[in-house]
């Protein structure tokens, strides 16, 4: 968090400055007023950065890592075998690639088609009919036949790589459902171990931040709502509005009488 630049690094570089300068000539007021604002502006910077700070990075976990492995695991080894099967599928039905597999069931289909066709024709020449109507009407009825024997394969052959995609997609959104109760089981397990102790709140902070609120207090009893309302604004964006800090200390001057003595801060 030290390297987190904060909007009062700027007068912090001024206010040394005059603070080396005071003390080279040996003003020893001014010095003494300078190192007062410092200190206040230090205390700012400080809690600027409490509030400012990113995030935390999620904790190691070893349950994490090991689910979001097996789901990556899970993964792969179905997309693999997804692949496999469409590979096998297209192989065995043939129509991508009609010459690559002769023994493909749309090869084996245009064989059976070829070997009716040449029967019909053989027989027809043999019994001196290959001109008649009768032989025409055979090789009609044979087309028709691998017409729809065709149309059915191709049918199933689809039905098969549309069943493989969704088994894909049921993979695929199992991974996704793995990941998200990975990251939600993460998110539990970091939110369940304790927070690492940023240590105590450095007196000077605790003073200025006090001071700031008894000057808060003085300004609304006195009627001056304006400057009491920028003092409220200052806190609550440096994140150390307290209410209950607030009552308790106006209880305590109230307490000692001096609610009306303003206490001034930088």
């Amino acid at each position: 968090m030290s390297g987190l630049v904060s909007p009062y690094d700027e007068k912090l570089g001024r206010l040394k400055e005059r603070r080396d300068k005071w003390k080279e000539q040996g003003k020893d007021k001014k010095l003494e007023r300078v190192q007062g604002k410092l200190s206040n502006v230090r205390s700012k910077k400080y809690l600027w950065q409490q509030e400012n700070a990113p995030p935390e990075p999620m904790p190691f976990s070893a349950a994490y890592d090991n689910a979001m492995g097996a789901a990556t695991r899970n993964r792969a080894q179905a997309l693999g075998a997804n692949k496999y099967s469409v590979g096998q599928v297209k192989a065995n039905y043939g129509f991508d690639n009609p010459g690559a597999n002769p023994y493909s069931k749309a090869a084996l289909l245009q064989k059976s088609y070829d070997q009716t066709r040449a029967g019909s024709i053989n027989s027809a020449a043999a019994s001196g009919q290959l001109y008649s109507g009768s032989l025409q009407n055979r090789q009609n009825a044979d087309l028709q036949n691998f017409g729809s024997a065709q149309h059915q394969l191709r049918t199933n052959y689809e039905q098969e790589l549309f069943d493989l995609g969704q088994e894909w997609i049921t993979a695929k959104n199992q991974y996704e459902t793995d990941t998200g109760q990975a990251e939600t089981d993460r998110a539990e397990e970091a939110a369940n171990t304790p927070a690492e102790d940023p240590g105590p709140t450095p007196p000077a902070v605790k003073q200025w931040t006090n001071d700031k609120i008894k000057r808060y207090l003085t300004l609304k009893t006195s009627g001056k709502n304006v400057k009491a309302a920028d003092i409220k604004a200052e806190l609550e964006e440096l994140g150390v509005w307290d209410k209950k800090q607030v009552k308790k200390i106006r209880d305590r001057m109230k307490k000692n009488n001096n609610l009306g003595d303003g206490t001034h801060a930088a």
